[in-house]
């Protein structure tokens, strides 16, 4: 029997919704899972904050140490901020390759105690306690104190390949991914430079994602900060 017009085209138009409807589900299935919180703290980032650019590399290669690596906020681990950017620096200073949770956890574990041994049981170091105890941990590094660092004196240290020891106020970094209200006293570890975008990149223990990490240069120097209140950071030679 022979079929109708009608009959074709709504052949046609039937055939063409079943493509439409298998193309938004294979795009649906084919994107990468993000979770709420993820998703909102993306929403949230407040101005002056810019995403890793695929473009930049630190100077040096460096083992990034999140400060808890079994994702337990709790003592001792959520007050391991120095204690993990110390470990970065002895470990890159030792040439140390640390792939591994359980490498990173026993590197924090070594440099917790070796805080202990010197300044007893202690929430947050001073600038000048963090000199001492990267002079007892990494002794040949060559370190100096910059006291009220501006941008260029950073950028200076930053292209002889120098890292930075940088304490922030962290709840005045307003970064969503500490949470609330966020670490009073907080490290990072500036290790690269992206001019293009006056970025600095860190590596901050505080998020997991902190590997690398690109953060506003004018948004670093508005929140640095001593126990004491002042401004000082370290700037640390780590060519050897």
């Amino acid at each position: 029997m022979r079929s109708s017009p009608l009959s074709h085209i709504l052949i046609v138009i039937t055939v063409a919704m079943a493509f439409a409807d298998g193309w938004i589900i294979a795009r649906h299935y084919n994107q990468e899972p993000n979770s709420t919180q993820e998703a909102l703290a993306a929403t949230q980032l407040p101005a002056g904050w810019n995403p890793r650019s695929s473009e930049s590399t630190p100077p040096k290669s460096v083992d990034f140490i999140f400060q808890t690596p079994y994702g337990l906020w709790e003592d001792p681990w959520d007050e391991f901020a120095e204690e993990a950017v110390l470990a970065m620096i002895q470990n890159a200073w030792k040439n140390n390759e640390l792939t591994t949770r359980d490498q990173k956890a026993s590197a924090l574990l070594e440099v917790w105690k070796a805080v202990q041994t010197r300044y007893g049981k202690k929430e947050s170091l001073s600038v000048a306690e963090a000199e001492q105890m990267l002079a007892d941990l990494a002794p040949d590094l060559s370190i100096k104190t910059i006291i009220n660092p501006s941008r260029a004196s950073l950028i200076d240290e930053l292209s002889r390949g120098n890292w930075i020891w940088v304490p922030i106020n962290g709840q005045a970094f307003e970064n969503p991914r500490y949470g609330e209200p966020g670490p009073r006293h907080h490290t990072l570890l500036i290790t690269g430079i992206n001019n293009e975008n006056e970025t600095f990149i860190t590596q901050d223990p505080g998020t997991s994602r902190g590997k690398d990490q690109e953060y506003s240069q004018e948004k670093i120097l508005s929140v640095i900060e001593d126990l004491d209140g002042t401004q000082s950071v370290l700037s640390i030679d780590i060519s050897l």
